[in-house]
């Protein structure tokens, strides 16, 4: 796909109205208010539209009806992020998962984490076991934000109101060492007890990823095996669990590797959700851009977008979030800020639009302006079938 670039048709029309003040002003006074007009916000093109806010208190939707539009015949709707810990981000998909519980029939929300840990906040949400923070306190540090316990208090209310149609949670990401181990001893009649101990061992080696050596890949990979012809009663989010993240750990230095097979397994958890969605019903995925994608810039990775996309067609969208600029919580170096647009990038091309906050269906862009043809349109839709731009993403704050 071309450049994204949208600036010499806002320069144009700039100095066309320019020209038109100097023609016509009779003072300084007037060319200079002409001049100011000429500075105008550049028109929208067909299939981008200005949203209002990122203010999930914000429910006038009318400006997000142009997501319902495009979400309308899908029932997976997957919405991503370039960083976590930027709470722009967390703040936009707030707002724009209460449009969908509200407005298109989402009752499910699957987050990216793990399978075990989302129960409680799915403990929370349908039961109203515990508080807010300690089921957000459950998942990953990288959740720890204010807004996401906002968000679930909003949901524990909505189910209050709706009891006979509750919206749940559920949790698609790889179990950590920890917790896998916890599941095994649970299995304590299901297995017999030398496998048993011996895939508890495993387990807890998963959390001591330096420590994981190639013997330790034959030994781990063969109790799995054995694990699958032991029992037919060992949950099935266990065993996928176990098994992929031995398999990632023994990648090793294989980076692409590593990250198609996570993103499998993630595929797999999603996969047996989606097969249990309701008449009607529908999924919001909370996930990162490179996971959602349909497909991957790097030919030698597959994301789990990828795999949702080519087994349910057009009932999964993909929505990437993106940002001019954004900030990422400073203690942790691994993920980075993004201090300027990249040259030719989605973001680039929308920060020319002045307006804080846009929202783009890509299959209603004219090719041209994609850099595309009538011949290859189907191309804009490729990786991604939505865009929500924002100009800045501050840093979130952990709540602890």
């Amino acid at each position: 796909m071309a450049k994204f670039s949208a600036e010499t048709v806002h320069s144009q029309k700039m100095l066309s109205l320019l020209s038109f003040c100097i023609s016509v002003s009779l003072s300084l006074a007037t060319l200079m208010s002409c001049v100011k007009d000429a500075k105008m916000e550049p028109s929208l093109i067909a299939g981008i539209t200005e949203v209002n806010s990122i203010d999930a208190t914000d429910n006038e939707f009318q400006d997000l009806m142009p997501l319902k539009a495009m979400v309308n015949q899908s029932d997976i709707i997957a919405i991503g992020e370039p960083a976590h810990t930027s709470v722009g981000f967390y703040n936009a998909k707030f707002r724009l998962i209460r449009f969908l519980i509200e407005r298109d029939g989402v009752r499910t929300i699957a987050f990216e984490d793990s399978f075990r840990s989302v129960e409680s906040i799915n403990n929370y949400v349908l039961r109203g076991e515990g508080t807010p923070k300690d089921a957000i306190g459950a998942t990953y540090r990288v959740w720890h934000s204010d807004v996401l316990v906002k968000m679930i208090e909003w949901i524990r209310a909505y189910n209050l109101k709706h009891v006979d149609d509750p919206v749940n949670f559920v949790g698609f990401d790889l179990a950590n060492g920890a917790e896998t181990a916890a599941l095994l001893k649970q299995s304590k009649n299901e297995v017999n007890n030398s496998v048993q101990e011996n895939l508890i061992q495993c387990a807890k080696k998963l959390d001591t990823a330096p420590k994981f050596e190639r013997t330790d890949c034959d030994r781990c990979l063969a109790l799995q095996s054995s694990l699958s012809k032991t029992s037919t009663n060992i949950d099935d989010f266990l065993q996928i669990s176990y098994k992929y993240s031995v398999r990632r750990l023994c990648s090793f230095d294989n980076v692409a590797l590593r990250n198609s097979i996570r993103d499998e397994a993630m595929a797999l958890f999603l996969k047996k959700y989606i097969n249990n969605l309701k008449s009607k019903k529908k999924m919001v995925v909370w996930s990162a851009n490179g996971h959602i994608a349909k497909k991957a810039l790097d030919q030698k990775e597959k994301p789990m977008g990828d795999l949702i996309s080519a087994e349910f067609g057009k009932r999964y969208v993909a929505i990437n979030i993106v940002a001019e600029r954004y900030d990422t919580f400073s203690d942790w170096k691994f993920i980075k800020p993004q201090l300027k647009a990249t040259v030719g990038s989605p973001e680039e091309w929308l920060s020319t639009y002045d307006r804080e906050y846009l929202f783009v269906d890509l299959s209603k862009v004219e090719p041209e302006v994609l850099g595309l043809s009538s011949n290859n349109k189907e191309l804009a839709t490729m990786f991604v079938d939505g865009i929500f731009y924002m100009r800045y993403s501050p840093a979130m704050k952990l709540f602890e």
